[in-house]
């Protein structure tokens, strides 16, 4: 659904709810003129309650049957007065539960409306943010089966442009070898001399400047670092290689299966050369004091060790020096790489111990640029000079 769509709802939705808000507050203003009515009425009663009082009062200071009479008027009236007090008294009260059991309706409908318009926008927002998910990742999947799609065009077309060089060096050689062939003697010079041409020069040309080109395809991904990855993510490890997270994940990308690699690009320092180990594309390794790197072809040989020199010329002997006995050597306690540091123990013979660190990072990333580089160079298709 578009958030348009999610708009116009809305936007019904809170029309509705205003209407209803005008009626509950419409009926909610007439009950309370009702109960100010009644009070007032009720207040009148009680003004006239005390006025027949009063003449009653009045009546019991004079004598005779008159007084009689009249007190047993003023009493039906009094009796009379209190009986409609009461049930203006009784209607008041039934007033004001209806106006409170009406602003009660109306905050509890209020409250429903607002809950429930609440719970569908999360819905909608939620499915919304599925959507876009699912978009983003399927564009990436296209945009990365195009970058391999160009990849093999390129490839393509730097072969036929090698073919095309060497068929073109071949035709300049032939025309080449076709025209000394002519031109050795001077009946053929004169033969094939024309007239003279005429030099035409013709109006410059209009210079049209085009517009920029759009971005060249590519992936910009951060580095990864150890932490938390959601679904979907995509990082850049090792030297160069780029991975995609499948699931939310902490695990390092090399060898996990929460993690999908993307390309081929980029290189990977694997374990040393075992029998039966298996490799991935762009893992380097060590086997026989050479690097290797694993390729689509296998094992290439990037870097490997230099031929054996000739033995150098024997020194004059040395001067005999007898010093006195050493104290006892370090040996080695404990040896481990933390990180990309290689961490050695050593245990001196007072018991005391001694860490030694190295940090091998620098040597690695120069040693990675050299052999890719290398790599690159031997992938690359030959140029073919022009006659």
């Amino acid at each position: 659904m578009k958030q348009s769509d999610l708009d116009v709802i809305g936007d019904v939705m809170r029309a509705a709810l205003a209407r209803h808000e005008r009626g509950m507050e419409a009926m909610l203003a007439e009950r309370t003129a009702q109960y100010l009515d009644a009070t007032r009425m009720r207040a009148e009663i009680h003004e006239r309650l005390g006025a027949a009082e009063d003449r009653f009062l009045e009546l019991l200071k004079s004598s005779g049957e008159l007084a009689e009479v009249a007190q047993r008027a003023a009493a039906v009236e009094v009796i009379a007065l209190r009986e409609k007090c009461q049930a203006q008294e009784d209607q008041a009260r039934e007033l004001g539960e209806q106006v409170c059991g009406l602003r009660d309706q109306l905050t509890g409908a209020l409250e429903d409306h607002t809950h429930r318009q609440a719970e569908r926008i999360e819905q909608e927002r939620s499915q919304l943010d599925t959507d876009l998910r699912a978009f983003v990742v399927e564009q990436l999947l296209q945009r990365d089966e195009r970058i391999v799609e160009l990849g093999a065009q390129l490839s393509e077309l730097r072969e036929a442009l090698a073919d095309m060089h060497v068929q073109m060096a071949e035709q300049v050689r032939q025309a080449r070898e076709h025209a000394e062939g002519l031109l050795t003697s001077d009946e053929a010079r004169e033969r094939f001399r024309g007239e003279p041409g005429q030099s035409i020069k013709g109006d410059p040309g209009e210079s049209i400047k085009g517009e920029p080109g759009e971005a060249g395809a590519g992936i910009e991904a951060p580095a990864w670092a150890p932490g938390i990855y959601r679904e979907g993510a995509i990082v850049q490890a090792y030297l160069g290689q780029y991975y995609r997270a499948l699931t939310d994940t902490a695990d390092e990308p090399y060898g996990s299966a929460s993690w999908q690699r993307v390309g081929t690009a980029g290189f990977h320092f694997a374990e040393p050369y075992a029998e039966g180990r298996t490799y991935e594309l762009g893992d380097l390794f060590m086997r026989d004091f050479g690097t290797f790197a694993w390729t689509a072809a296998g094992a290439q040989l990037v870097a490997g060790r230099g031929a054996k020199g000739d033995p150098g010329k024997k020194g004059d002997p040395g001067e005999v020096r007898h010093g006195k006995d050493g104290k006892d050597g370090a040996h080695i306690e404990h040896l481990e790489f933390s990180g990309q540091n290689l961490v050695l123990v050593l245990r001196h013979a007072d018991g005391t111990t001694q860490a030694l660190e190295a940090n091998f990072v620098a040597p690695l990333e120069a040693l990675a640029e050299a052999i890719q580089e290398n790599v690159l160079r031997s992938l690359a298709p030959p140029s073919t000079p022009m006659q």
